[in-house]
């Protein structure tokens, strides 16, 4: 029988990449991001780029939440 480990997770993990390094270098392995705007994050390069970033040193595992907004 396979044992299963303890995972170390963060939700909702900030936008900040300096708040979700810290959050790794002390064990973090699992964040969620923040709610993104799917509609907004499709059109728009500007939007992809400033909803979420990441780096060399911040490197892990990420579950990205989107929110889909109908308007009726």
């Amino acid at each position: 029988m396979r044992r299963m480990s303890a995972l170390w997770l963060c939700c909702p993990c900030p936008r900040r990449l300096a708040f979700r390094t810290l959050v790794r270098r002390y064990g973090c392995e699992l964040c969620y991001t923040p709610m993104v705007v799917a509609a907004d994050f499709v059109r728009s390069a500007k939007a992809r780029d400033s909803e979420f970033t990441t780096n060399r040193g911040n490197g892990g595992k990420y579950i990205a939440a989107f929110l889909e907004c109908f308007m009726y």
